[in-house]
């Protein structure tokens, strides 16, 4: 047999240097008898060993990496925090059948996640949903959340009127970020409207901007809610994108309960149970919803101001 059976186990897919994946293994490790491993999905299938196995009567699935050799009834529970795409054999040379690799790959992983009946957080399929910014919006809208005007086309003549209706309120941003780079919000402008007709190749998102908001940032774990503001250094960047502020500053927040409910129901609506959200607060519109991330960065908040985010995780995870 290879790999080092492992006793009761909470299973984090990420690669093995991701900072958070580390400190929530730390975590559940000095919370619970159990043990954490992560394991890097992008092992699979060249370095990691998984089995399916079913009957009328039974089932198991057990996966062997490095030296771990784990079985379905040893696993507690799934962090699905930040999975590599599978590697492939560079021996496989042609395009379609690398592609069908993948796919096979994919469907047999995801498939025996599904079908393995243990609770997970988040669900790679409702994930991969929740990330998607049509369905994050309409979502908002439904669990009763405010919202910026917000146009999402890939029509030129649509986004100019939207443009001419806002003016120098209005922002733009994509849908996801590209690999090689963060892809800010920013404000748009006249003279970028030439630009527009190159939404033929690809949509765009474009909101109404919140002026003179504070940056809410909270985090989200079952019931248990954490909300703190981002104060960036104003000294030092003047855009509207915190996150490319070089400094900032996090501090504890209160949120109203009453916005809180709302932020459960819609936890609810897109089936999460982590969930990383930011919020404009306005001093006359109050909360304003612009995004959530199911798989947010969050030590940095706790870094600065002691919430105990990770210990939430890792609590969900032991207690699932």
């Amino acid at each position: 047999m290879e790999g080092r059976h492992i006793e009761k186990v909470i299973l984090i897919i990420a690669p093995t240097d991701d900072f958070h994946a580390i400190v929530v293994a730390k975590r559940i490790e000095s919370m619970s008898p159990y043990k954490a491993i992560i394991w890097d999905s992008g092992t699979f299938p060249l370095a990691t060993k998984i089995s399916y196995y079913n009957t009328n009567a039974s089932s198991d699935f057990k996966i062997i990496f490095d030296n771990s050799n784990i079985n379905l009834s040893d696993i507690i529970s799934i962090w699905w925090r930040r999975p590599h795409p599978f590697k492939l054999s560079e021996f496989i040379q042609s395009d379609a059948i690398r592609s069908f690799c993948k796919n096979e790959s994919e469907m047999f992983v995801l498939g025996s996640i599904a079908g393995m009946n243990i609770p997970i957080i988040n669900d790679p399929l409702q994930q991969a949903t929740a990330c998607r910014k049509p369905y994050q919006i309409s979502s908002a809208v439904r669990a009763k959340l405010d919202i910026p005007d917000t146009l999402m086309t890939n029509d030129s003549v649509e986004a100019t009127v939207f443009y001419e209706k806002h003016k120098d309120e209005c922002i733009y941003k994509p849908f996801d970020s590209p690999p090689w780079r963060i892809a800010e919000t920013r404000r748009m402008k006249k003279e970028y409207l030439s630009n527009l007709k190159s939404l033929v190749y690809s949509p765009i998102i474009l909101q109404q901007e919140i002026k003179n908001g504070r940056n809410i940032r909270i985090n989200v774990f079952d019931k248990k809610i954490f909300a703190s503001e981002i104060l960036p250094d104003k000294t030092l960047y003047k855009g509207i994108d915190w996150r490319l502020a070089p400094n900032y500053e996090c501090i504890e927040h209160k949120l109203p309960e009453e916005l809180e409910k709302k932020i459960i129901i819609f936890m609810k609506i897109i089936k999460l149970r982590y969930g990383c959200f930011d919020f404009i607060l306005h001093e006359k519109r109050g909360y304003v919803f612009l995004e959530v991330n199911p798989a947010g960065q969050f030590l940095f908040v706790e870094i600065d101001n002691n919430q105990g985010l990770s210990s939430a995780m890792a609590e969900i995870l032991i207690n699932p």
